[in-house]
């Protein structure tokens, strides 16, 4: 049975609804993440590949993407070692199209992730925040949304980013900025001698 709203979803229902998400976009990069994460789940995706595939509302297009991925799984059913890899891949890669629906799928997986996560976000953000402003906010709003801090590096360039030529990236790279010293300082002492 799919996840209503009175039943909470699990991370992993969260991170196959951006997957999924990913696949009824026409985008041939974004398609081939989201099939290669999907595939290295392997049998553990079956399920929701299934209600996806058969729900009445799926386009044939979408449809015929998931029958595909279902196939390759039932001629495959083992799992691939580089899973949390095409994970990240394919959900960078939904942060990168601009389309709200995926993306706030995307930011909601990525808050579901471990906090290991918040450093590959500040990354990117920083290696694109010249060429694609909205794709950097897009992945500051994701490291918002995870829970763990970055190593003293990645906030260094946080703070770059709070003089960028982008008035929503300043604003977004500030918050996270102010957000990481705040939780910082609130971190318990560790009683330990």
């Amino acid at each position: 049975m799919l996840p209503t709203n009175s039943q909470p979803t699990g991370r992993a229902q969260i991170v196959l609804d951006v997957l999924l998400e990913g696949l009824r976009i026409t985008n041939r990069n974004l398609n081939e993440m989201c099939r290669l994460a999907l595939l290295s789940i392997g049998g553990r995706a079956v399920f929701r590949l299934q209600a996806a595939a058969n729900d009445l509302r799926t386009r044939a297009t979408h449809r015929q993407r998931l029958k595909e991925i279902l196939e390759r799984i039932e001629n495959s059913p083992e799992m691939d070692a580089g899973v949390g890899q095409h994970i990240m891949n394919a959900l960078l890669d939904s942060l990168r199209i601009k389309n709200k629906r995926l993306n706030d799928k995307a930011i909601a997986a990525f808050g579901s992730l471990h906090g290991s996560s918040i450093g590959t976000l500040i990354t990117q953000a920083i290696l694109n925040h010249k060429r694609a402003a909205g794709y950097c906010a897009r992945l500051l709003k994701a490291a918002d949304a995870v829970d763990g801090p970055p190593d003293v590096i990645q906030h260094l360039g946080l703070m770059e980013l709070m003089f960028s030529s982008d008035e929503t990236v300043r604003q977004l790279a500030s918050d996270l900025v102010w957000k990481l010293r705040w939780a910082g300082q609130n971190q318990p002492l560790d009683s330990t001698p």
